[in-house]
């Protein structure tokens, strides 16, 4: 009984590691996505600009 406690702990612990990693990947991906690559839009010459 003790063995298939660790075994099942072990697989416990192994797969919320793995979806922890892949969380963190996917949050730094969208991290990369939004704020790093963030530029602004380009001015489109057939827009009416208004100075005041």
């Amino acid at each position: 009984m003790l063995k298939d406690f660790i075994i099942a702990s072990t697989l416990t612990i192994l797969f919320s590691v793995g979806v922890g990693v892949l969380f963190v990947q996917t949050i730094f991906e969208l991290f990369h996505l939004f704020i790093k690559d963030n530029k602004p839009a380009q001015e489109d010459k057939n827009t009416i600009t208004l100075n005041n």
